[in-house]
């Protein structure tokens, strides 16, 4: 895998896999008949998982939990790879990529505190499933 490939996996696995919701307030300025329909066909009150493959399927209790749950395997052993890339690279393209891992890995942090505090609010059935 060339190294360009090996950055951008490297910055990827930040990202995925992760859960999201599509937030009523996208919908807010819609007539209520039209509300009900988004959550009745699930697009609106609903949790989904986009997995590693960019593939997005309604959250599975149990199944799509264990891949979150390994993130931070994942983003440990990532530690490994940017020390293998610190060796390979100079010091200005290593700093780049640094950075810019960095500021994936704050943006994940963010929109995960996010998910947790905001989900109970706006998806249906959350709050049992946690009980």
């Amino acid at each position: 895998m060339s190294l360009n490939k090996d950055m951008q996996a490297l910055i990827d696995s930040i990202r995925l896999p992760i859960l999201f919701f599509l937030p009523d307030d996208l919908v807010e300025d819609k007539s209520e008949d039209i509300k009900q329909q988004l959550e009745d066909i699930g697009l609106i009150k609903q949790l989904f998982f986009l997995n590693k493959d960019n593939k997005t399927s309604k959250y599975k209790e149990g199944i799509d939990d264990c891949a979150i749950m390994e993130k931070h395997k994942l983003l440990k052993s990532n530690i490994f790879q940017l020390l293998e890339f610190q060796s390979k690279l100079d010091e200005k393209p290593f700093d780049f990529l640094i950075n810019n891992y960095f500021k994936e890995v704050k943006a994940w942090l963010w929109s995960s505190e996010w998910l947790s505090s905001n989900v109970k609010h706006h998806v249906n059935g959350y709050s049992k499933k946690q009980k």
